[in-house]
């Protein structure tokens, strides 16, 4: 009986995380994302579809990783470091660079977490050279941050 209401505790905590990380990109994409960025006139009709759509795609996705992924440690490696590159460098260069600006942010994101990804799964996990994914991904993040912010200041 108490392995049973353990079990039953553990999977009700899994079902509520799965349950916030779908809400919070559905609407970081939906609001975030579309509505600031593509589609700033979206009726609020347009915009819960997108968050639906958002978020059965989000679902489709961690499907395909629990497919494609041995263990549980291995999407957090993947998610943590995707999250690593996605944030460290626009969060850090805003609180330190004088002014970088929302592009130089938005194109860090872009440059960064994409190629991590395609160097963390075209090299099984093991980097290039010594240099782990996510080591590569903050450096291209970082230079295109950087290159960003020059260009724009001397515009």
């Amino acid at each position: 009986m108490v392995g049973a209401l353990t079990l039953a505790a553990v999977f009700s905590a899994e079902v509520s995380a799965a349950d916030a990380v779908l809400f919070m990109l559905s609407t970081s994409l939906s609001q975030d994302l579309y509505r600031r960025f593509l589609a700033p006139d979206a009726d609020d009709a347009r915009i819960l579809r997108v968050a639906r759509g958002s978020a059965i795609a989000a679902g489709v996705a961690g499907l395909a990783m629990t497919l494609v992924l041995p263990t549980v440690v291995d999407a957090l490696k993947i998610f943590y470091s995707l999250l690593t590159v996605a944030l460290f460098v626009p969060v850090v260069g805003g609180l330190l660079w004088h002014r970088p600006g929302t592009t130089a942010a938005i194109v860090s994101v872009a440059a960064g977490t994409p190629l991590t990804l395609a160097i963390h799964v075209a090299t099984a996990g093991r980097g290039w050279h010594g240099w782990p994914p996510v080591a590569l991904g903050l450096v291209i993040s970082a230079a295109s941050f950087a290159t960003v912010s020059m260009l724009r200041r001397h515009a």
